[in-house]
């Protein structure tokens, strides 16, 4: 763990780290690992505290996002899947997000936390109600042809598709 720039504590994982976050409020960490699963950290001082592992997905982690008011994170895989989960309960909150055709390279929240967008190297953008089915999802093919690196919401129905350090587009839903 860092403090500014001074390393104030370190510890084996036991497993190799492929993607991480931090709740906004810096009580938890998920760290993803390279088998798949997350691993949940309750954060003291300069102290992790394994909570829970968490298994649902079938690749590499390769991207967790925290919602906005921390109520949820979401995790993507080089599997092409994406999962929400439920913060507190650490259940899965929306599941089948099996709609890409290549590894999930970045995840964005809604403001209001009702939408997940996801990208990917398939060049496409995934839109997602969570209070409705994957399967009622918005599909942006071909959002950017050389993959899809970053996404951001301008407010809670638009959305900005980003390359390697380009904005290409936005688009409104709804």
């Amino acid at each position: 763990m860092l403090r500014g720039l001074k390393v104030v504590s370190t510890i084996d994982l036991g497993f190799a780290v492929a993607a991480c976050a931090i709740s906004p409020d810096g009580s938890e960490a998920v760290v993803g690992g390279q088998d798949g699963k997350l691993h949940v950290y309750s954060i003291n001082g300069d102290t992790l505290t394994e909570e829970a592992t968490l298994e649902k997905h079938r690749g590499p982690i390769t991207v967790i996002r925290y919602s906005t008011d921390a109520s949820m994170f979401a995790s993507g895989d080089s599997n092409r899947e994406a999962v929400v989960w439920d913060r507190v309960s650490r259940e899965v909150k929306l599941k089948n997000m099996l709609y890409h055709s290549a590894r999930i390279n970045c995840l964005a929240w809604s403001p209001d936390n009702t939408m997940v967008a996801t990208g990917s190297l398939d060049t496409c953008v995934i839109i997602y109600d969570i209070s409705k089915p994957a399967s009622s999802r918005v599909t942006i093919k071909g959002a950017h042809l050389g993959g899809v690196y970053g996404l951001a919401f301008t407010d809670n129905c638009s959305i900005l598709f980003l390359t390697h350090s380009t904005v290409v587009a936005e688009v409104k839903k709804g």
